[in-house]
């Protein structure tokens, strides 16, 4: 792993291999902080296949070491477009809800598109029900936005439409690995979260707020618990360069071009190439490549 001297969260050092994080501090009331982020989970599953694990093994061993779990988040992927994200923002606004929470944020992002570009009406909604200070708030947002805006994946081709997020800290986390360790059953867990601190609501003019039924669109997602969801293994090899090679093919790919070009035009020599044979490669940037290159299997042994 690679050792980096800066680190969070008062941490004194910081190891990492991928998007995999350890840190390390001389304070033995601080222990070592095992941090996975999105990409990070997805490298680490890569892991837990090679030693024939799973994330319900991985955190119960956890728990057996006692461990102090201070965030978890639970995501439900909405492939088929259940949600509808400024749909539920005007329901909040109508106050079509019943909740324990008693604040949201919104937030819309849109692109900038040159006349006859594909996607040219794309905008990115967020939708943050809760405060995002306490220790359990939702995410809910336009997940094939997020992959066209990184990626420039066509939003119509997106395995994924919406994505909504538990977002969970401390004891809230402690309480939700739990209860997904006595009962073993994902859907339960995440939609009894859901379910204990909102429900959209049809509005009936002829009845009081109390006895309004469930909104139908609202009912489709949350009748995902009876289908029963799992916690999913997407294991993904490391991809450490993969968002530098993003910013090189969004910010300078144009200009790498057009320096080549002029050059070929002018029958000079190819000063990219020139540039790159000069540049300097550090010892982590060699690390990053050789932790690029290895199987993990030969990690795991």
């Amino acid at each position: 792993m690679l050792r980096d001297a800066h680190s969070f969260y008062g941490y004194d050092a910081q190891f990492y291999f991928g998007n995999i994080v350890v840190m390390t501090s001389d304070d033995e009331a601080k222990g070592c902080l095992l941090e996975l982020k999105g990409q990070g989970c997805r490298e680490y599953e890569r892991i837990l296949i090679c030693q024939k694990r799973t994330w319900t093994q991985f955190l119960q061993e956890v728990k057996n070491e006692d461990a102090v779990i201070k965030r978890v988040d639970l995501a439900v992927n909405d492939r088929v477009g259940i949600l509808d994200i400024p749909e539920m923002v005007e329901k909040l606004k109508r106050g079509e809800y019943s909740s324990v929470f008693h604040q949201y944020k919104f937030y819309e992002s849109g692109t900038l598109i040159g006349e006859g570009e594909e996607n040219a009406d794309a905008r990115g909604n967020t939708l943050y029900i809760g405060s995002l200070k306490s220790d359990v708030y939702f995410c809910a947002y336009e997940k094939d936005y997020e992959q066209y805006v990184k990626y420039g994946k066509d939003m119509k081709e997106a395995e994924i439409r919406n994505r909504f997020e538990i977002r969970l800290k401390d004891d809230r986390a402690e309480a939700a690995v739990s209860d997904l360790l006595t009962h073993g059953d994902a859907g339960r867990t995440a939609f009894g979260i859901i379910n204990r601190y909102i429900v959209f609501l049809k509005p009936d003019a002829n009845r009081g707020k109390r006895s309004w039924d469930i909104d139908p669109r609202w009912k489709r997602f949350i009748d995902w618990e009876i289908k029963g969801l799992r916690l999913a293994i997407a294991p993904k090899k490391q991809d450490v360069l993969g968002d530098k090679l993003n910013w090189i093919a969004k910010q300078c790919a144009p200009t790498l071009k057009a320096i080549r070009m002029l050059d070929a035009s002018m029958g000079e020599p190819d000063r990219i190439d020139a540039i790159i044979d000069a540049a300097h490669i550090s010892p982590n940037m060699q690390k990053l490549i050789e932790q690029e290159m290895r199987e993990i299997e030969e990690i795991v042994r």
